[in-house]
């Protein structure tokens, strides 16, 4: 088995690894969709005579796989006269921005 092995020159390593960083990067690219459809979603849902979108920003949450970049709407309450990004209420990411899932063991 050893000769097989060296005759054709991976393990078992090296196509798990090629799939695991190609299932992480189509994983990022779907979840910076679905977090930008998301933020659009709450952008025509909110209450707009209480919040007004003053900037998109950049954030970054830790997930499973890796950190993920995301843009979202950055608010300015009148209620509270305090700034809110909507998007990161709404899923419950806190300031701290790691996923829920992230703290949980994956089975």
């Amino acid at each position: 088995m050893n000769d097989i092995r060296q005759t054709i020159g991976i393990s078992f390593r090296d196509p798990e690894l090629a799939m695991f960083w190609k299932v992480r990067v189509a994983f990022i690219e779907v979840m910076q969709e679905t977090l930008r459809v998301l933020d659009q979603i709450v952008f025509e849902l909110r209450d707009q005579s209480r919040y007004v979108v003053k900037d998109i920003r950049k954030g970054t949450i830790a997930t499973l796989v890796g950190d993920v970049e995301y843009y979202r709407r950055y608010y300015f309450d009148r209620k509270t006269a305090g700034y809110v990004y909507l998007l990161d209420e709404a899923l419950g990411v806190g300031r701290g921005r790691v996923s829920p899932g992230s703290g949980e063991n994956a089975n």
